[in-house]
């Protein structure tokens, strides 16, 4: 079963049986951080209207990190090199805990306008470097 298979599951069912999670249990440590990232509430979901543009961020140990679903994609360094370069991993624990976030719908919810996009992804790429 594939994290997608997995994740879809989870959303409809909105617990996690022991199947789903032997198999996410294989992705170990990302797991494990990902779930502590959720029940630390630190997944946060950005809605900006009227575009229904979304921007998901997550609160990393040391940064933010901006998720983009549609890609998919993370900011952070083990997403690039881990899941991009190397292809050793399917995801990197913030990916991961958005996902885990908006199965179990636990994460935090913002509406804001268009105009305020930009400003902050400016603000996002200054703190993270980007």
């Amino acid at each position: 079963m594939e994290l997608e298979e997995i994740i879809k599951k989870i959303s409809k069912q909105k617990s996690l049986d022991i199947d789903s999670l032997l198999k996410l249990s294989s992705l170990g440590d990302r797991f494990y951080d990902a779930l502590k990232i959720v029940l630390s509430n630190r997944v946060k979901q950005y809605v900006f209207k009227p575009s229904e543009r979304i921007l998901w961020v997550v609160i990393g140990d040391i940064d933010e990190y901006i998720i983009y679903p549609n890609v998919p994609y993370c900011t952070c360094e083990d997403f690039y090199f881990n899941v991009l370069i190397k292809r050793s991993v399917p995801t990197c624990k913030h990916y991961l805990a958005k996902l885990l976030a908006e199965a179990f719908s636990l994460y935090e919810y913002y509406e804001l306008g268009d105009e305020y996009f930009d400003l902050l992804i400016e603000d996002w790429k200054r703190v993270l470097k980007v």
